[in-house]
């Protein structure tokens, strides 16, 4: 499966990425307001992992409290926003992973 032609047409305005981070492949999408997820490939189907949820809001939490780059969202929900998508980002995927 190329992951490019799963996107639709109509999302081709998105500044999209895939990044491989150790094992882990990752989907970033957006320009200044995104999203990142991993996924895993399996034939072919396309697998969404849900790896940066609450439990990932708390590794963060307890483990860099110093975090910068990376923090628990405002508002409903418990999710992870990335103010700033540099190494320390990366650091916390594959510590987490």
């Amino acid at each position: 499966m190329v992951l490019s032609s799963w996107i639709p047409a109509r999302a081709s305005h998105y500044t999209r990425q895939t990044l491989k981070v150790g094992p882990d492949d990752f989907l970033a999408a957006g320009a200044k307001k995104g999203l990142i997820d991993r996924y895993k490939e399996r034939g072919d189907t396309l697998e969404w992992c849900d790896s940066f949820g609450p439990s990932f809001v708390d590794f963060i939490e307890a483990k860099y409290t110093k975090a910068t780059s990376i923090a628990r969202n405002d508002g409903e929900g418990t999710y992870p926003v990335t103010k700033r998508f540099e190494s320390e980002v990366i650091h916390h995927f594959i510590a987490y992973s």
